[in-house]
Order: C-alpha cells, then structure tokens, then sequence
C-alpha cells in the first residue's frame, strides 16, 4: 500500500494507459483532439497553468478526473509522484479495467 505522501513514480505500464494525443484545431484522427473538445473541459494544464496550445502534446487522464495535461508536465510529475498532477488520486491503486 503505497503512502501518498512518499515519492514513488508512477509504473510506466500505468503512465501507458494513458492516451496521448496532439492539439489541434480540429481533430483529424483518434490520436489528435479538438481545441473544441477541450475548450469544453479546459484550456490550461493542471500542472503548470499554462494554456494548452495547438500541436502540444497532451495526455489524457481517463482513470480519474479525466483532464488533459500537457505531456511534458505529466512526465515530469510521473517522475516523482505516482498520483494524478490534477486531481491528486493514487494511480498506483487505479483501476485499469476502467479503460474504454
């Protein structure tokens, strides 16, 4: 059982399980997403507050609070922590089945 508060990076197996997909102004395939699709949730990565811009690449937090972070800010938090850099859930202990 892993304590939220000890530095452990999260499983690469998990950060995987994550979609990642590149902003663009219209979407043009599964891999790339809408800046209308994420204007209706968000414009601005968790992680560092700033906007998510077109041809980023973005990750996609689908076991839990279900936000787009930039991909660099993800990694990096992934690094050293093993918990959502949005909404602070334990990924460790997600539950992958949940994957659609």
């Amino acid at each position: 059982n892993l304590d939220d508060d000890v530095q452990v990076p999260l499983k690469a197996s998990i950060v995987e399980q994550m979609p990642s997909m590149v902003f663009h102004n219209e979407s043009k395939s599964k891999e790339q997403i809408s800046k209308e699709q994420i204007q209706t949730e968000q414009t601005v990565c968790p992680i560092c507050l700033d906007n998510i811009e077109e041809g980023e690449k973005v990750r996609y937090t689908q076991l839990c609070c279900k936000k787009y972070l930039h991909q660099t800010c993800a990694y990096a938090w992934w690094d050293t922590k093993h918990t959502c850099g949005s909404c602070g859930t334990n990924l460790h202990g997600a539950n992958l089945q949940r994957i659609t």
